[in-house]
């Protein structure tokens, strides 16, 4: 089983979130301990240009099967992207959760630690 630095994709989500602008890290969704080790699900929110009306909201989750990396890497490109062009997210508010299974992600395995069910 392989090992996956969960805090070095937080940290380069926070080096975005951290450039101001449109990126901001708010409230975790939730914290937990297994093994000793604690975990956070964290949210990050990306706010387009407004079109004076409410914004759209949408959730974006990533990292619910933790053997699938690819869904945390593509939302540091997005996010990268949409720094770069805030108008491409003209009238909507984004509320990104990068990893939804960290026990997973870590541990490169759908299973969800101390659970011994697969998310």
């Amino acid at each position: 089983m392989s090992t996956r630095d969960l805090q070095h994709l937080f940290d380069r989500l926070d080096a975005l979130a951290g450039q101001g602008g449109a990126l901001s890290r708010i409230a975790s969704t939730g914290e937990f301990a297994v093994d000793g080790n604690n975990y956070e699900i964290p949210r990050y929110v990306f706010a387009g240009p407004i079109e004076g009306q409410s914004p759209i909201r949408l959730g974006i989750f990533a990292g619910l099967h933790g053997d699938e990396p690819a869904g945390p890497d593509a939302l540091v490109i997005f996010l990268t992207e949409l720094l770069r062009d805030p108008s491409r997210a003209r009238g909507y508010e984004l509320y990104i959760y990068p990893v939804t299974n960290p026990t997973g992600y870590e541990d490169d395995t759908r299973l969800i630690a101390g659970q011994g069910f697969e998310s």
